[in-house]
């Protein structure tokens, strides 16, 4: 429970009093009392939750999590960026408008960015008026990783505005990390502090939302619950995108409700008939573009360190794309194969893919880490011009990346989420 002059003071999750079961039930049975409108207030409570009924079960009891997608992508991003974007072109002006818009337009997506992308144009209004950017969860998410990338060069290291956005930047990388660490989640509670106090110091005036206030409690969530990406909306509101489209498709609104669930109906029919429809690890390929042998495959000697036991017919085929484990890879795309010595992650791009018997094998080119950019909070890489084979089984981190190349020829990758090290060792690869 939180004042609203608390949360404007207080970025700790131990400042506050948490409500349990008895408070909430106490709290609740106020509402049948003579002041029960002035303790709704006070104690932001309404009335008991039904799903108080159910056994083993209570909504104070710390196994309602938040919705992360609600809290950080739809409120409190787009809130920073505009408020940071204000101060950098009207206040600062670091750039104008028109720039920004420019090098917003012009910036390069990769293959899995551009599903994503923010809108080309941002009008004034938008930027120095009271109306929201307008962006989505998954378009608020693209813009704060690639937003160094488009500024960071206009920006003056030590920028004290540019800092605070930084820290929500590494806020959004942990708190979509698939695998959370006791340390990462420790360390995001310390980031939220930071932030939320340099908040306060660089925007004066600005209040502190009541979601970012909601944010001191991510990191308890977490070591209650898990990473907070395998109970967000995000996938809701994707499954949800699937019956808008049939309802702009069909354009029948009399039953929109039946016309809804007898497409989804005949779909899941469908997917239910597929043999691959459970098997997460089925592999689909792009054309055929070559089948070789593998007694003359020009890569044999990389294949035979993965496979000892193959035999000279085996025939290998070559695609442009294969798709596994619920990720689509292309020629192109960068991987995290391994790490460093000194823990920095090791990206591969990917030059060839193969189908070997039932598996699908990436011809890679490592990469070499020079080092975290923490003005981009980006990754600059460049070639070592070593190739070698990896099954993408193995993969630990099975997202495949984008690089962005800068004017300079600079290579650089940023991570739209925290990567834990220690998930990574040797791999059965040679370079």
């Amino acid at each position: 429970m939180a004042a609203q002059y608390s949360i404007q003071t207080k970025f700790v999750e131990s400042a506050f009093t948490l409500r349990n079961q008895d408070s909430h039930d106490y709290h609740c049975s106020l509402l049948e009392g003579p002041f029960a409108e002035a303790d709704s207030v006070t104690y932001g409570v309404n009335s008991q939750s039904i799903l108080n009924k159910i056994p083993n079960f209570h909504v104070a009891n710390g196994q309602m999590p938040q919705d992360l997608m609600h809290l950080l992508f739809e409120s409190v991003v787009p809130f920073e960026i505009k408020l940071m974007l204000k101060v950098f072109i009207y206040e600062k002006r670091y750039f104008d408008l028109d720039l920004f818009n420019s090098r917003l337009s012009s910036f390069v997506y990769g293959r899995n960015e551009s599903r994503t992308k923010p809108p080309k144009d941002f009008v004034r209004r938008k930027i120095a008026g009271d109306s929201s950017l307008g962006l989505s969860a998954s378009q608020a998410w693209t813009l704060a990783v690639i937003l160094p990338l488009i500024i960071g060069h206009k920006i003056p290291h030590e920028d004290i505005h540019w800092e605070c956005f930084l820290l929500l930047v590494q806020i959004i990388q942990l708190c979509t990390a698939k695998v959370s660490s006791l340390s990462s989640t420790l360390f995001l509670a310390s980031l939220v502090d930071q932030h939320h106090q340099m908040f306060v110091d660089y925007y004066p005036g600005v209040n502190v939302l009541p979601k970012m206030h909601y944010m001191v409690h991510l990191s308890d969530q977490i070591l209650r619950l898990g990473p907070l990406v395998t109970s967000w909306c995000m996938r809701m509101e994707a499954k949800n995108s699937y019956f808008k489209q049939i309802a702009r498709r069909t354009n029948n609104f009399k039953n929109i409700s039946f016309s809804v669930a007898a497409r989804h109906q005949k779909l899941l029919c469908g997917y239910l008939q597929s043999r691959h429809f459970f098997a997460f690890d089925s592999v689909e390929t792009g054309p055929c573009k070559e089948s070789v042998s593998f007694a003359v495959h020009p890569k044999r000697n990389k294949l035979l360190y993965l496979y000892p036991d193959m035999h000279p017919d085996t025939t290998i085929t070559h695609s442009n794309w294969i798709k596994t484990y619920g990720e689509e890879y292309h020629h192109g795309d960068y991987l995290i194969t391994a790490k460093q010595t000194n823990d920095l992650p090791v990206f591969s791009k990917i030059v060839d893919l193969m189908m070997v018997v039932d598996c699908a094998v990436a011809e890679v080119e490592r990469f070499l880490t020079v080092g975290l950019d923490n003005h981009l909070m980006s990754y600059q890489i460049k070639s070592t011009h070593h190739l070698c084979c990896i099954p993408l089984s193995t993969l630990k981190e099975k997202h495949p990346l984008t690089v962005h190349t800068f004017d300079d020829g600079q290579l650089y990758i940023t991570l739209r989420s925290n990567i834990e090290p220690k998930l990574f060792g040797s791999y059965n690869i040679t370079w």
